[in-house]
């Protein structure tokens, strides 16, 4: 597929809203392809009663979660920096559970029909329901991309990064969003969570990973992709017309899954605990003074971690006393961490 431009057709009231996102996401500096407008202004044009966008073209490498995780952190945090006029619905797709009884449905009718993924997905039953007991609701709510996986943030012919398909954007907290990007271009590297992490909040991205709610959007999304992939194996769908499509879909979550304890080490990643004690030292977003603080800690976990949280709550203009102790969810409770007019120091 060649070409200058790329073809897009969805419904008209999606579209405009996601236009109107994209177009104004492209002008704030996100790396994604500039909208064409019509000759006469317009955000997409009508082919056959059908509304149609256009978009410039932009060379495009293979998914991958390797990319660079600075340049994704940058990115993700430019896209929550833009404000459009609606944020759109809060879809159910976000933030509902499957719940055990659905899961305990299909993994029967899976076994009954012998698909041959049962046995991986009857073993990973109990962690998806655990996993749901985290879901939590959002704490803001403000237009996001919604689809921020492999698939649509992509490496470009010149080293960058692009990100497409806008389609799903619309209402939800931006918090949730970001652990979707640490868990997709992170996985189990911390390196890779520090790095992205660092490179958000450094470019002003006003999302905060503190607790395992944070992850909610994550289980539910991958949760729901879990289902309907079995679902469509059961019975084929336009989106997945052969079992083996279902298959292959479904095994993107089976073959690496979500589970506890990898989120887990995921947060204790962006809280400073790293696998060498020389690694905070290091952090290109630490300030001479916070590095200063870091030092009076070093060596102390719990002392860093607290640290980094109350890292996050100053640079969210969220202050404590000095009484105030601040814990993984952002509150003091450390000895040696203290906010003194929005800037961290070693006591």
């Amino acid at each position: 597929m060649g070409g200058e431009s790329a073809l897009r057709a969805t419904s008209e009231d999606e579209l405009q809203l996601a236009i109107e996102f994209q177009e104004a996401a492209h002008a704030a500096g996100v790396p994604t392809p500039e909208v064409r407008r019509t000759i006469d202004g317009r955000l997409f044009a009508k082919v056959e009663g059908r509304p149609v966008s256009v978009f410039e073209w932009v060379d495009l490498r293979a998914p991958a979660t390797d990319l660079d995780p600075a340049l994704v952190g940058a990115a993700v945090a430019a896209i929550h920096r833009v404000a459009v006029r609606s944020v759109g619905q809060f879809d159910p797709w976000h933030h509902e559970r499957v719940g055990a009884d659905r899961w305990d449905e299909l993994i029967e009718q899976l076994r009954k029909e012998r698909a041959p993924f049962t046995g991986r997905l009857a073993g990973l039953r109990d962690e998806l329901v655990a996993l749901e007991s985290w879901i939590e609701p959002p704490e803001m709510l403000q237009m996001c991309h919604r689809d921020l996986w492999a698939d649509n943030v992509l490496g470009t012919a010149n080293g960058g990064i692009c990100i497409i398909d806008w389609e799903d954007s619309g209402a939800a907290d931006p918090n949730q969003e970001l652990a979707c990007v640490l868990f997709e271009f992170a996985r189990s590297d911390p390196s890779r969570a520090w790095d992205l992490i660092d490179a958000y909040t450094d470019a002003g991205g006003p999302g905060a990973l503190d607790r395992r709610g944070n992850f909610s959007m994550l289980i539910a999304q991958l949760g729901h992709v879990t289902e309907i992939a079995a679902a469509d194996w059961l019975k084929p769908k336009l989106r997945s017309p052969g079992r083996s499509d279902s298959a292959a879909w479904i095994a993107e979550v089976l073959d690496e899954p979500h589970t506890r304890g990898l989120l887990d080490s995921l947060l204790r990643a962006i809280r400073c605990d790293p696998p060498s004690e020389n690694v905070c030292d290091n952090r290109r977003g630490m300030s001479d003074r916070d590095k200063a603080g870091y030092r009076g800690l070093k060596g102390n976990r719990e002392g860093i971690g607290a640290l980094r949280a109350a890292s996050r709550m100053a640079q969210r203009g969220v202050t404590t006393t000095s009484e105030s102790p601040v814990d993984p969810s952002g509150t003091c409770i450390h000895s040696s961490c203290r906010l003194l007019g929005g800037v961290i120091v070693g006591s």
